[in-house]
């Protein structure tokens, strides 16, 4: 599971098929294998805080390519 917490700024959350605008002071859940991207609105710098339970794993990460 990871938990992004919006500490500046403003995005375009996307988790799984769900699409939501988040900012400072909101926290996104993100269920473990669900593919996730965000994307800043604006031109304010996005600062999030990324906890991951499981610790983070990098060889157990897949990056996807933008399409």
């Amino acid at each position: 599971m990871h938990f992004v917490y919006v500490y500046k700024g403003r995005a375009k959350g996307t988790v799984g098929d769900v699409s939501a605008e988040v900012g400072a002071g909101q926290l996104v859940a993100i269920p473990a294998g669900v593919p996730h991207s965000f994307e800043r609105i604006g031109d304010t710098p996005v600062e999030i805080i990324l906890f991951s339970t499981p610790p983070f794993t990098p060889g157990d990460t897949v990056f996807l390519e933008n399409k």
